[in-house]
């Protein structure tokens, strides 16, 4: 019930449901692979493609400028869509952290802030150069350097019809984080997400989304080859197992994940729950991020599929519900002018 209505604030016509149906797909595996032992099978085929299929799906459906005044409107908007709520989370995230902790003087609270400062200056999902990871919210930050950057190649570049600046920016990426050279912000990973971004701007003409059966058949092989082997990229880490096969391989997964939610697409499964939770993936994610205030609860001695199944549960319900509260607001400030 709260997924069809979450659905009806979306035309169809302004959507591509197939891609709302793998987000949604992609952000509830997030949730059990970040909930899964490191080193498991499961978390190694959700960690092979996850993140990349997040940055390869933003630039199927990436429109790029066509003038520099339109590129920075986009800027603009990307900092309001994406960067603000890394800010508003992050100031959460402070509150509970001098909530829940036992020293609740003004010098702890400084203490804290500083340290989130530091988490937001380096923006990286693990810990670098001794600031603390910023947590999944490196993913936003990621996303929106992506964005701006291919544009501006794009913008730079207008005959580059390959995306070739935008791949060996990515490569650029790849090398920094192999010799272990962190950059603030977290570009150097946002670098190799500009790669995926590229990827999945080029995919939109490319016949790895045709209805091949023997080229399907060959990327599946692939990436089940690469999973036995124990091969997967990991973004936040800066792992890139193989180089060049771990980023093919990140590209199977996620096309694998794309013609299952083509198949999908039409049954009740994708357009009642699925799709509708692809389009609030944002606010997944941010509670998401908050939810690791919780990860006792996630750790004690019950089974996985009980971990699993309760923090899904509990984020996705406490999403939902976000979502109907900011709606209604909208609703309510739109009604009242």
């Amino acid at each position: 019930m709260h997924a069809q209505l979450l659905s009806k604030k979306h035309p169809k016509a302004s959507r591509i449901p197939w891609i709302d149906t793998a987000k949604g797909i992609a952000i509830i595996l997030t949730i059990i692979g970040h909930t899964l032992d490191y080193g498991t099978l499961g978390r190694n085929i959700i960690f092979s493609f996850h993140m990349p299929l997040f940055f390869i799906l933003s630039g199927y459906t990436f429109k790029i400028s066509d003038h520099w005044d339109n590129c920075l409107i986009r800027l603009k908007k990307d900092i309001v869509r994406l960067l603000c709520p890394v800010l508003f989370v992050s100031t959460i995230s402070l509150l509970l952290q001098y909530i829940i902790s036992i020293d609740h003087s003004f010098d702890r609270f400084i203490q804290l802030f500083f340290q989130m400062a530091l988490s937001l200056y380096w923006a990286s999902g693990i810990s670098v150069h001794e600031a603390p990871p910023l947590g999944m919210l490196w993913f936003l930050m990621s996303l929106f350097t992506a964005r701006t950057l291919f544009n501006i190649l794009n913008m730079l570049f207008p005959k580059d019809k390959y995306r070739v600046s935008s791949m060996l920016v990515g490569f650029l990426g790849i090398f920094l984080g192999m010799i272990y050279i962190y950059l603030p912000f977290n570009i150097d990973v946002s670098l190799v997400a500009t790669l995926f971004f590229a990827m999945g701007y080029l995919l939109r003409n490319s016949i790895l989304i045709t209805d091949n059966v023997s080229l399907k058949v060959l990327i599946m092989a692939f990436w089940f080859s690469c999973l036995y082997s124990g091969m997967y990229i990991e973004l936040a880490t800066r792992s890139y197992p193989g180089l060049f096969i771990c980023i093919v391989e990140a590209l199977a997964g996620t096309c694998i994940i794309m013609w299952i939610s083509k198949l999908m697409v039409s049954t009740s499964l994708a357009s009642n729950i699925l799709a509708p939770l692809g389009r609030i993936t944002m606010t997944i994610l941010c509670v998401h991020h908050l939810d690791a205030f919780l990860i006792n609860i996630w750790g004690g001695d019950e089974s996985i599929l009980v971990k699993c199944t309760c923090r899904l549960i509990i984020v996705l319900l406490v999403s939902i519900i976000i979502e109907f509260i900011k709606r209604a607001l909208i609703n309510y400030t739109h009604n009242s002018r």
